[in-house]
């Protein structure tokens, strides 16, 4: 099972900017509470195994939250509901013919 650095010793590592303990800390709160990683007392944090509907729970959180700014944009600039559907259709369908993706 893959294990995460310390909080103290993620903050001290070298090769990036230091970090305040106080921010991996949160970090690693955040992550457990999402349920991406979870500790053991004295042994350290490890990354929690997921399974694929949760992984697909999480992609579809994470469409969501990031398409939304971009479909209320298209909305306050006059697109409708519909013409929002089609161009996002247009593109789902663009994605899958790149990708090979025959769903």
């Amino acid at each position: 099972m893959p294990t995460l650095p310390s909080n103290r010793g993620l903050a001290a590592d070298e090769r990036d900017e230091r970090v305040s303990v106080i921010t991996v800390q949160r970090a690693y709160e955040s992550l457990e509470r999402e349920g991406l990683i979870h500790s053991r007392r004295g042994k350290g944090f490890f990354i929690s195994e997921l399974h694929d509907h949760e992984k697909k729970d999480i992609a579809s959180v994470s469409l969501a939250q990031n398409i939304s700014p971009y479909i209320a944009a298209a909305i306050s600039e006059g697109l409708r509901p519909q013409d929002v559907k089609a161009v996002v259709q247009q593109v789902l369908q663009q994605n899958i013919a790149k990708q090979g993706v025959t769903r």
